[in-house]
């Protein structure tokens, strides 16, 4: 029965470490994508370029961090929630260091979509990163779809009272 056990858990830390990284090599890659393409589509530091660049990558990110928590969760049934939680606010921080890296490379070769790498962002993505899988998680764990809306209100409410009062 323990070596059950031990198995169980081994396997889960490598089901939670390959989502991981592949979900965020993923994200880095595809905001990075993104970033690159709406930069030469669009005239450079218009309001509209700057808006859609972040409506963008803010669908990207949330696609991408929903999927690696909904990942976990279908084939590792039964983790802690903490580990889901965890899995976004992860999958979030090192998908934000991957579009940094490769940013940093792009400079060294004077790509103009490039932005200048910076880790100020990587506050902001993580704690978006467990607003995203604290919604994903409550959508895969509460079974009342009422009881599910009302949770996400209230998360989104906090999130949005958080911000704005420091915003200040």
């Amino acid at each position: 029965m323990a070596k059950t056990k031990r198995n169980n858990s081994v396997h889960d830390q490598q089901v939670f470490i390959q989502v991981v990284l592949i979900a965020s090599l993923v994200l880095g890659v595809a905001l990075t994508i993104v970033t690159a393409i709406l930069t030469k589509a669009l005239t450079p530091g218009s309001n509209f370029e700057k808006a859609l660049l972040t409506g963008g990558n803010l669908f990207v990110f949330w696609l991408i961090v929903t999927s690696a928590v909904r990942t976990i969760e279908r084939l590792r049934r039964g983790l802690p929630w903490r580990a889901l939680i965890f899995t976004g606010i992860l999958v979030s921080v090192l998908g934000i260091l991957c579009q940094q890296l490769i940013f940093w490379i792009a400079r060294q070769y004077e790509a103009i979509w490039a932005t200048t790498p910076g880790l100020r962002v990587l506050k902001f993505y993580a704690m978006a990163g467990l607003v995203v899988s604290l919604v994903a998680l409550i959508h895969l764990r509460v079974r009342s779809r009422a009881e599910a809306r009302i949770y996400e209100a209230l998360v989104i409410a906090i999130t949005a009272g958080l911000f704005f009062y420091f915003m200040k």
